[in-house]
């Protein structure tokens, strides 16, 4: 067994209890693969998710950071949802709006492909830098309006952060980050000479543990926050928080949007469990008997079923659960993800015009947030199968 890490990210305090495990998960969501042995052979780790009493925050205690490397091919796009796009919209227009983000120079931190970035170019004719890691090419990016260069590689190399900036966009990464306060510091050090805005975003991990998502669990987020506790990360590292709250559908993701201020660190306060903590392993094992006799009548009645979003939900179902002669298929609608095969578990993903000739028994639906085009898909491709939803 590893050695767990033993202070709490966030306040540094040593009051932390583990409250679930889970042996082996992927280590990457994001990495799909050619064949299914090589699926079946991806790199795995331990989650151990532990409660900090101390600020509230949740993380996992068994992860290792060196494991975790994000490169070309990792892909977890989601603009081809239109339920995911237009949210994407209205942010980019609503930010251009409060910051009167026009003529500026912006960075978005983890862009992956660029496209909230070009949103927030081309609405105000900004000036703008996206850094991942995962980006299949890098250098400028023709737009209608304004500028915009990719650069491959992490915030936190010395080159991909050495200029000062008026604004800055974070989504989706603070989740993957082993230290959140230093990492926040360093957004805070290159929008302080102007006096930058940030807008920052995560999952909303405590309305999943209160809702008994259990399979909201993915290895490379290592930080689950709740809004005070991602609140009092954002302070430690020296920034005065201007508006916060959730988003996206029926509040998936947390936001904060934030200023640089002088250094303030959180006053001492106790988190105590909330019954949802307290009561998550529980929630899981019961949710993994209910699939385990699921999975058995499907067996015995021969139902073959597809997964539907292979993204961390599905992920963690499917390497959960097992039963790959049962879940035969996984669906996406990103074209960079089919006919690659899942990390772990190893389905083929198709696309929905594959999965109509493939014609599944039940359908799977991995997040309800997207239940509703889903279903419209299934009906457009003359579907008759089961809906039920992990």
């Amino acid at each position: 067994m590893m050695d767990h890490a033993t202070r709490c990210p966030v306040c540094q305090g040593l009051d932390v209890v583990d409250f679930f495990h889970l042996p082996r998960l992927p280590i990457h969501v994001g990495m799909v693969y050619d064949s299914a042995a090589l699926a079946r052979d991806a790199p795995l780790g331990q989650v151990t998710l532990a409660h900090c009493d101390g600020c509230g925050f949740v993380f996992n205690r068994a992860f290792e950071p060196a494991k975790l490397v994000f490169t070309p091919g990792y892909e977890v796009q989601l603009v081809h949802s239109p339920v995911f796009a237009s949210f994407l919209t209205g942010l980019a227009a609503r930010l251009v709006n409060r910051y009167q983000l026009q003529g500026k120079d912006l960075i978005d931190i983890g862009c992956g492909a660029g496209h909230f970035l070009r949103m927030l170019c081309e609405a105000g004719g900004n000036r703008g830098v996206g850094i991942d890691p995962t980006l299949a090419c890098e250098g400028p990016v023709a737009l209608s309006s304004g500028q915009m260069r990719l650069l491959r590689g992490l915030f936190g190399d010395s080159d991909k952060a050495d200029s000062q900036y008026d604004f800055a966009t974070c989504q989706s990464v603070l989740e993957d980050v082993p230290n959140p306060v230093a990492f926040l510091a360093q957004v805070r050090r290159v929008l302080e000479a102007r006096g930058g805005h940030a807008y920052l975003e995560v999952f909303n991990a405590f309305r999943a543990f209160e809702a008994g998502e259990v399979w909201s669990l993915t290895y490379e987020q290592c930080n689950y926050y709740s809004l005070a506790s991602f609140g009092a990360a954002i302070r430690r590292a020296g920034f005065r928080i201007d508006d916060a709250g959730v988003c996206y559908g029926d509040g998936q993701y947390l936001y904060v949007e934030a200023t640089p201020a002088l250094a303030n660190c959180e006053p001492a306060s106790r988190h105590p469990r909330s019954p949802a903590i307290a009561r998550f392993a529980e929630i899981h094992a019961q949710r993994l008997s209910l699939w385990n006799q699921r999975i058995a009548s499907y067996r015995a009645a021969g139902v073959k079923a597809a997964v539907w979003g292979t993204g961390g939900k599905g992920v963690c179902f499917l390497n959960t659960v097992g039963a790959e002669d049962v879940f035969a298929w996984a669906v996406d609608i990103n074209p960079q993800r089919q006919g690659r095969h899942l990390p772990g578990s190893g389905q083929r993903i198709v696309g929905p015009a594959e999965l109509a000739q493939l014609r599944p028994d039940v359908i799977v639906i991995t997040n309800p947030l997207y239940e509703n085009e889903i279903r419209q898909a299934v009906s457009e491709l003359h579907l008759n199968g089961e809906f039920v939803t992990i």
